[in-house]
């Protein structure tokens, strides 16, 4: 899995993009401050779904709701 550059900043709003499993899935995660919302999570392997929580450790984020479209 790969994480994608920053799409968008605004003041205190980000959202991050990874590209998951075979069928390359965007999945996003969209910040204000500390809380977080899990956009389209298509992970299907242990280490993608580690690299999105090690992401949000890391920008110590709390997911607040997970968003499927």
């Amino acid at each position: 899995m790969e994480l994608r550059s920053m799409l968008f900043k605004h003041g205190s709003i980000t959202v991050a993009s990874f590209v998951c499993n075979s069928f390359s899935e965007n999945t996003y995660v969209i910040a204000h401050g500390n809380d977080a919302w899990l956009v389209d999570p298509g992970c299907d392997s242990q280490e993608e779904q580690q690299e999105i929580v090690k992401y949000l450790a890391q920008h110590t984020l709390s997911v607040q709701a997970i968003v499927l479209t």
